[in-house]
């Protein structure tokens, strides 16, 4: 629905989601002989099914089991954008001249890292102190 826009935890999830279909289409015209390789098929599951489902689980979980409220902040809100831009870089070798192709997979691996380091940085704190709402675990 329109509300996942809105809420960023919400909205990673369902762009994962979206992924599977994407890379199983394009991994299906990468089989009927279509003009699309097979890695470009696959990166779009891995870093856009797997990154954006990993990165929203990770940010949703360590909120929620922390007793915090489930609700991203700015730097966790990059962590996601940053994620969701990935799978696009890469998959710009679709339509980029085939001298870009490396340029695009190192465009797509830098955004995929650069999420988890934003991660690291907007949840260490969460992650490495008690639990807000006082609760063991």
């Amino acid at each position: 629905s329109r509300a996942a826009l809105r809420v960023p935890l919400v909205l990673v999830l369902h762009a994962g989601y979206a992924w599977i279909g994407v890379g199983q289409l394009l991994l299906a015209a990468a089989h009927f002989g279509l003009p699309v390789a097979e890695s470009t098929a696959l990166h779009a599951l891995t870093i856009g099914v797997i990154g954006t489902m990993t990165l929203g689980m990770m940010e949703r979980v360590a909120l929620g089991h922390t007793g915090r409220a489930v609700v991203a902040s700015r730097l966790a809100t990059l962590a996601i954008l940053l994620m969701l831009i990935a799978p696009f870089a890469r998959l710009s070798a679709l339509v980029l001249p085939a001298r870009y192709w490396m340029l695009s997979v190192q465009v797509a691996g830098t955004l995929f890292s650069l999420a988890f380091v934003v991660y690291l940085i907007a949840f260490a704190r969460v992650l490495l102190t008690s639990r807000a709402d006082g609760q063991a675990g």
